[in-house]
């Protein structure tokens, strides 16, 4: 088999004015880079494209952890809300059972209504 011998020179002009397939600002001449002054964002392009994305991408992680911690603290304070409740309500239910437990009656307030308990117990005794 015969060797082929490859003119390299010719190869070096070809591989010099193919563009590089990443490049967006390409001229028929050849390589716009090389060849021209471009300007700032011509030649940073990529970079900027990138550096915006980067700085969305922080954004919307940004907004969507702090909807997280929001929503994290509503649900503790409503926790801290109901365990109030079941507290001051347990506290209304002893309250009520010490008041009666020697027959007294008891005055329960709701805005303005009042009402009177008693113990059914004291009711059913006695009277003498």
């Amino acid at each position: 088999m015969p060797l082929r011998l490859v003119n390299v020179t010719n190869a070096r002009e070809k591989y010099i004015n193919t563009p590089h397939p990443l490049s967006l600002f390409q001229t028929k001449g050849g390589n716009n880079m090389n060849t021209e002054k471009t300007s700032f964002f011509k030649r940073h392009f990529a970079l900027i494209a990138i550096l915006i994305l980067a700085v969305a991408l922080v954004g919307a992680i940004s907004y969507i952890l702090l909807g997280k911690i929001q929503a994290n603290r509503q649900i503790q304070l409503q926790q801290i809300a109901q365990q109030g409740m079941n507290y001051g309500l347990q506290q209304t239910i002893v309250s009520l059972f010490q008041q009666t437990d020697n027959c007294q009656v008891a005055n329960i307030y709701l805005e303005n209504v009042t009402r009177q308990v008693i113990d059914i117990a004291c009711l059913q005794q006695p009277r003498g």
